[in-house]
């Protein structure tokens, strides 16, 4: 609940005091006094219960913090307990009037926790030992030194991915829905449209106009420059983590210009193996690069990433971050190998490809879950309780394979929902309460400064001087069920550098808020989506007049993109 004014009438039950009251007018002016000070007065330091932000001083903060948290969706109270001034055993309206009636009109002081307060030796850092709700509660997991294993779908977009919905219901995958059941599922997830931005994006955690990656790469140009400073390379920069790293799988960063072949070790990858293209025509007989050397394999595409990656781990003794990039289930549709998947009735021919897309491509996911699920038990539980799992999707599914009723302009490659809203799931041993959701706005930037602190890195001192960030740590989300949302915006664009131009039609930069979503085409056209009331973008608000809140929200996302844009690089 959210009031506009502090003066607003509300009984406080078994306070004897009403909102509203003459003794309340002072009260309110403090709070606001509060809020324009960073001081704070200090009170009997002695007294712990009423010390809401756990600053060892009952003072002016802790009451503001508990009408915050209560009327204006402020921070969370870490310890419920400490906040509760009048020891009722809630946290509520009467906790705030009783620690503002100590303070400054000559009310009780807050109860002492018990009779007898001395140091309290558990790990919430209160002073006595009463806090029983403090005690309880696990602090958060210890960061750094855990295995780090992102898992990149191809062409796989939320609205055909387990955990989305009935979204997946085409394909069965216990393996990704397991992750599911035990991690965080990020709701609002945006990638690029095309591969290649969004995977030069998450590697460096920078938008495609300060890398110059905004099409598909390919020998003509388009690559991640050498230049660029990755999360290999940022590990590196910490060598007291002790971290190995891999490549695994497709690349699609490398040009004639940036190293080619080798092009994913001069990243900072030290072992690549797997395709440096967009596709493969053929996943049982495509060219396989291993650390610059290419040769053909004949082996299901697919379970060669898996057996690659088994390989590599074998030989690990230290913590590790395996980049693992399936081309599955991107193009071309074809029947994987028997016993992958549970779709009994392809035949695997041409003609039944063309007519049954949709069931091809669920079969491709599902051979893809086998083998994740595969990789899983090579790890063993052992290593898998000391690993976190970041899964995702690199863009929206293709035309060809999206579900029916998706617009034939909302698929890969398209800036509206279809080509960028993708799924994401991260679990393991640094997630606490895991089997939840988060809703707050997310960019695959972000993967970067999250992969950096999960391993323990801190970002402030990693960077090299001089390089721009567009990265947001999740770990609050991973480790805080409460964490407030971390992105009051998400951004993405497509645009034509190096070996694709594209369309002037298509190409452009969007940028969304809660709700809201403006999409500026590089033809010199606006649209302005309510992705709330219409998720499948039909009406374009910037087709007639905006008024209210809308007019709002567009000139707040055009005036930050604006600014994004002429940023430095």
């Amino acid at each position: 609940m959210a009031t506009n004014s502090p003066l607003k009438r509300i009984s406080a039950a078994g306070s004897g005091i009403v909102l509203g009251g003459p003794r309340f007018l002072a009260i309110g002016l403090l709070v606001a006094l509060s809020a324009m000070f960073s001081g704070r007065l200090d009170a009997q330091i002695r007294f712990v219960r009423g010390d809401a932000n756990i600053d060892a001083s009952v003072d002016l903060s802790d009451g503001v913090l508990v009408l915050q948290y209560l009327f204006q969706g402020g921070p969370r109270i870490s310890c419920r307990d400490s906040g509760d001034s009048d020891d009722s055993g809630n946290l509520d309206l009467s906790d705030a009037i009783f620690t503002f009636t100590y303070l400054f009109l000559g009310g009780s002081p807050p109860p002492p926790p018990f009779a007898e307060c001395g140091e309290d030796p558990t790990a919430d850092g209160l002073e006595c030992e009463s806090y029983e709700l403090c005690d309880d509660q696990p602090p958060p997991p210890a960061i750094g030194g855990r295995n780090i294993l992102v898992i990149i779908s191809d062409d796989l977009g939320a609205d055909s991915a387990a955990c989305y919905g009935d979204a997946g219901a085409f394909a069965a995958t216990p393996n990704i829905e397991s992750l599911c059941q035990r991690g965080v599922v990020f709701r609002n997830v945006w990638a690029n449209p095309l591969c290649s931005p969004t995977r030069a994006s998450m590697l460096t955690g920078r938008y495609g106009f300060r890398t110059g990656v905004g099409h598909l790469a390919n020998n003509a140009g388009g690559g991640l420059p050498n230049a660029e400073f990755t999360i290999p390379e940022a590990l590196d920069a910490n060598p007291d983590l002790g971290y190995a790293h891999a490549c695994i799988g497709k690349w699609h960063l490398s040009d004639n210009s940036n190293g080619g072949n080798s092009h994913p070790n001069i990243a900072g990858f030290s072992h690549y193996s797997g395709g440096l293209r967009g596709g493969i025509r053929d996943y049982n007989s495509w060219p396989k690069v291993v650390n610059g050397q290419q040769r053909n394999v004949t082996n299901y595409a697919t379970t060669e990433n898996v057996d690659d990656a088994i390989d590599w781990l074998n030989v690990q003794e230290g913590p590790w971050f395996l980049w693992l990039a399936f081309n599955a289930p991107h193009t071309p549709l074809h029947l994987p190998p028997d016993g992958l998947h549970s779709h009994d009735d392809l035949t695997g021919t041409a003609a039944d490809i063309s007519n049954r897309p949709r069931d091809y491509f669920g079969a491709m996911i599902e051979a893809m879950d086998s083998e994740i699920g595969r990789l899983w038990a090579a790890i063993g539980p052992e290593m898998m309780a000391n690993t976190d799992v970041i899964y995702l999707g690199d863009n929206g599914t293709g035309r060809t394979n999206a579900p029916a009723g998706i617009s034939t302009r909302a698929g890969k490659g398209s800036l509206y929902e279809g080509g960028i809203h993708v799924p994401m799931v991260i679990a393991g041993p640094s997630v606490v309460d895991g089997g939840r959701e988060v809703e707050g706005l997310v960019d695959l930037t972000d993967i970067y400064a999250t992969v950096v602190e999960l391993a323990g890195g801190d970002m402030d001192s990693t960077l090299p001087a001089g390089v721009e960030v567009d990265s947001v740590s999740l770990l609050p989300y991973l480790v805080d069920p409460q964490a407030e949302d971390l992105r009051p915006w998400a951004f993405t664009q497509l645009f034509g550098e190096g070996g694709r131009p594209g369309n002037m039609n298509t190409r452009g930069h969007t940028m969304r808020d809660g709700r809201y979503k403006l999409i500026r085409f590089l033809n010199n056209t606006e649209e302005f989506y309510d992705l709330q009331d219409d998720p499948r973008e039909l009406n374009n608000l910037a087709a007639g007049a905006l008024v209210g809140d809308e007019l709002v929200r567009y000139e707040n996302l055009a005036s930050i993109m604006t600014d994004l844009l002429s940023s430095e690089e």
